[in-house]
């Protein structure tokens, strides 16, 4: 007698798992999304504060508040970062802007911090 033994598995069993998966990647993609850009962010924030700390450790060695001096490239090289696509800068000596990959990062000493897109040129 023959046994009619069943081996793998049928096409619709297999077409029911991917289905079940791409819902699972529809649902988790946006999520992971969104994930990316809060650490991207929080990055940011973190470069623009030690480049700040940079601009101070200038400000120090030269014994003097200077504008220029926060926004020379050497104020970045102190904080570790590199200056090809990223500038810091200071009107005041108290608010510093850091500009890099499309982000702007306002940062006010004893105020919280915000993150905002470069605005685009003719918007």
């Amino acid at each position: 007698m023959k046994k009619n033994a069943k081996k793998g598995f049928t096409l619709i069993e297999i077409i029911v798992v991917l289905v079940i998966l791409a819902i699972l990647a529809a649902a988790a993609i946006p999520t992971m999304n969104g994930f990316i850009d809060e650490a991207k962010g929080k990055q940011y924030i973190a470069e623009a504060r030690a480049a700040m700390l940079g601009c101070k450790a200038l400000e120090a060695q030269a014994n003097e508040v200077s504008v220029t001096k926060c926004n020379s490239p050497e104020a970045l090289k102190l904080a570790g970062i590199d200056s090809t696509e990223t500038t810091i800068a200071t009107t005041d000596g108290e608010t510093y802007v850091y500009t890099t990959k499309g982000q702007v990062v306002t940062i006010k000493e004893g105020e919280s911090t915000t993150v905002a897109p470069t605005p685009t040129p003719g918007n």
